[in-house]
């Protein structure tokens, strides 16, 4: 696993990542599954609640009123 770029992480927070990521493997946990977990969290609902077919979905709906659903052309 990575801790980022050797300019912008000292020896110090490195020795740091490494002591928290035996914890976590000490508690049975991956790191990386637990890394990816925490990050998901920290993104909160917008994560894969709103993906294109979501989007695509509320677009249509939106557009459609009015709409005959075999041609999609007005049906006036």
């Amino acid at each position: 696993m990575g801790l980022g770029s050797l300019k912008d992480v000292t020896l110090e927070q490195a020795r740091n990542a490494r002591e928290d990521q035996r914890r976590i493997l000490k508690s049975g946990q991956n790191p990386t599954d637990a890394r990816r977990d925490a990050k998901r969290a920290d993104a909160g609902p917008k994560t894969g609640k709103r993906n294109f077919g979501h989007v695509a979905d509320a677009f249509i709906k939106s557009k459609g009123a009015g709409r005959t659903p075999s041609t999609g052309r007005n049906g006036k």
